[in-house]
């Protein structure tokens, strides 16, 4: 866990990896002009624990989620993040534009079981770009001690777009019977995902 205020110079980058099966928790506020990279280089490492970003960050490079898992919970719209090479997204932040790439995941399924955060609505400032073969998995689960109901889901600011083959998967444990919004976007939403009739439902696991 890291308190302390950071600022990343224009032109660097600040790589931030957690071990597997670990956690590493940013609180401090991330200032500058540079980006962040969460996770690991192609270096063969494998992949990483959970990096998580806590404050109202206020830099403005590229945020880079590769080969790792991250939850974003702070307000950083000033900061666009590329979910690439294995990366795994998710929060209840704001985050600026993003697209996720045909490895990748913006997945809310395993929050709970995985890394004892319930699933939240994550907010993207600008456009949502999801690339063919991206995955998607939102969440509607009770959690917390007492158990209430949670829904991972995502807002878009501006228009979102679904390529080829983009697969959508509804995590539901303990769910109510209820309609929920998956995704939002107040601009375009473009594309269809993969299998996914309009109307389709699904039955949780009680």
């Amino acid at each position: 866990m890291i308190d302390n205020p950071i600022t990343v110079p224009a032109g660097s980058t600040l790589g931030v990896r957690a071990d597997p099966f670990a956690t590493a928790t940013l609180n401090g506020v991330i200032s500058g002009a540079g980006g962040l990279t969460l996770g690991s280089s192609t270096d063969g490492t494998g992949f990483g624990g959970l990096v998580v970003l806590t404050a109202n960050n206020t830099y403005t490079g590229t945020t880079v989620v590769q080969d790792t898992a991250a939850r974003i919970d702070g307000h950083q719209p000033g900061s666009a993040v590329s979910d690439t090479n294995a990366g795994e997204l998710a929060g209840g932040g704001t985050i600026g534009a993003l697209k996720v790439d045909g490895t990748s995941a913006l997945d809310f399924a395993d929050e709970a079981t995985d890394f004892d955060h319930c699933p939240q609505t994550l907010t993207v400032d600008g456009t949502l770009l999801f690339e063919a073969g991206a995955y998607f998995s939102p969440a509607i689960q009770a959690c917390g001690t007492p158990a209430v109901q949670t829904v991972g889901s995502v807002l878009v600011t501006g228009a979102a777009t679904v390529s080829k083959d983009v697969t959508l998967f509804l995590s539901l444990d303990r769910d109510q019977p209820q309609l929920a919004c998956l995704l939002a976007s107040q601009g375009a939403l473009q594309g269809q995902f993969a299998g996914v009739k309009e109307g389709s439902t699904k039955t949780g696991v009680h």
